[in-house]
């Protein structure tokens, strides 16, 4: 394998030996597909200590197809207005670009709209909930860099008897949160129970 310039890749070589996901950009297909492999891959780029300058060019290796068009096309336009042979692009502008051509910004706001709207309703327990608010938390950073702030969100969508019991908590680690909700609940549980079997 080499890298554009012609030399051998040895970080791009060791990457390609981890089996990455590949991405082929079909049209029609469900968007969240763009942000899962975004996310493997930086996984995966984290994970090999990648350094900056590398990501990229082992990220950009695995685009087939559509996807691969694109990249194409991508850098094309940048050497255009950059007036240089091979652009640099940084692995933020990457997924900047990424994301505004396979996950658009109006997919974006509807899941930070699900996610300031989720509550534990119905016969949702705690642990589906976390799951739910874990998943979503990544589209409004502001609320998931902030363990207070993070906690204190969880606990505003809890079903109001579990808020209600954990209202004299005093903790801003967002784990005790979650761990304080699911033995609430398993107390209500307990209790629920024991009262049914004595009707």
């Amino acid at each position: 394998m080499q890298t554009q310039g012609g030399r051998p890749s040895c970080m791009l070589d060791l990457y390609h030996r981890q089996n990455p996901p590949v991405f082929q950009g079909k049209q029609g297909s469900d968007p969240c597909e763009g942000e899962f492999w975004v996310e493997q891959t930086e996984k995966l780029l984290d994970h090999l200590h990648c350094g900056e300058d590398e990501k990229v060019n082992c990220a950009t290796f695995m685009l087939q197809g559509e996807a691969e068009r694109w990249w194409k096309g991508v850098k094309r336009a940048l050497a255009a207005a950059e007036s240089v042979g091979t652009p640099s692009v940084s692995w933020e502008r990457f997924k900047e670009l990424f994301n505004d051509k396979y996950f658009p910004l109006s997919l974006r706001m509807a899941k930070e709209r699900e996610f300031m709207d989720l509550k534990q309703a119905g016969d949702m327990n705690v642990a589906q909930y976390e799951d739910a608010f874990t998943r979503l938390i990544k589209y409004m950073p502001i609320y998931e860099s902030e363990e207070r702030i993070k906690a204190q969100n969880f606990l505003g969508g809890l079903k109001l008897r579990v808020q209600k019991a954990l209202s004299n908590i005093r903790t801003e680690s967002y784990a005790e949160v979650v761990q304080q909700a699911i033995a609430v609940e398993a107390n209500w549980d307990r209790i629920d129970s024991i009262q049914g079997a004595n009707q």
